[in-house]
């Protein structure tokens, strides 16, 4: 089995686009399988970008404070 590849950034911006041009909504009851999985999909990739535009954030922001802490407590570089 391969390793998984580390995922580029993830714009918040871009998750925000994809929530309001593909939104989370009930399916209409005329509506096939076909399409309703689809939506399923859909919602599941725009649920798993959201994941990790938010794992990106947050690490992101805790190497912000790591990197400022260090110049703070007078720490020899």
């Amino acid at each position: 089995m391969s390793e998984p590849t580390k995922a580029p950034h993830i714009d918040p911006a871009l998750v925000t686009w994809l929530e309001r041009v593909f939104p989370n909504k009930c399916p209409n009851v005329s509506d096939g399988e076909r399409e309703i999985w689809m939506a399923v999909g859909t919602q599941g990739v725009i649920a798993n970008l959201q994941a990790i535009a938010v794992a990106q954030e947050e690490d992101s922001t805790a190497s912000d404070i790591l990197n400022a802490g260090s110049s703070h407590f007078g720490c020899i570089e």
